[in-house]
């Protein structure tokens, strides 16, 4: 027996589905499925240009760690990057890089392995 490894989250409807286990194109569709999702918030992101290659890999990094989705297109830090603010966040007060981090919940419950994880995506997206 394998492992199929493609780390994320299964949906608490999905399941029931898999409740015997996963096949391995079961596992590439769903892998294929979050791609698609984590690619098209990606494209409209990067409509921007002036994003530099850290900047760009930072933000595909954390897309695929956080999943994209509906929870993320209404986010705030989703608000700063697409317009392009760096500064302070006009509707919170917070600055960039606390709206980056802010992402280390599960369930709303704190995580110090996702705190590490915006860590290292803001690091990388600071890195000159």
């Amino acid at each position: 027996m394998s492992n199929i490894w493609h780390s994320f989250f299964i949906f608490f409807l999905q399941l029931d589905k898999f409740e015997n286990g996963i096949t391995k194109n079961e596992a590439e569709i769903l892998l294929l499925n979050k791609i698609h999702i984590i690619e098209q918030e990606y494209k409209r992101l990067i409509e921007r240009t002036d994003f530099t290659q850290n900047q760009l890999d930072s933000i595909l990094i954390f897309l695929y760690n956080v999943g994209g989705g509906e929870k993320f297109a209404k986010s705030e830090l989703r608000y700063m990057l697409k317009n392009g603010l760096t500064g302070i966040n006009p509707h919170t007060g917070k600055t960039l890089e606390q709206e980056f981090k802010e992402w280390n919940t599960s369930d709303g419950v704190f995580m110090s392995g996702l705190k590490n994880r915006r860590k290292k995506e803001w690091d990388l997206f600071i890195k000159k």
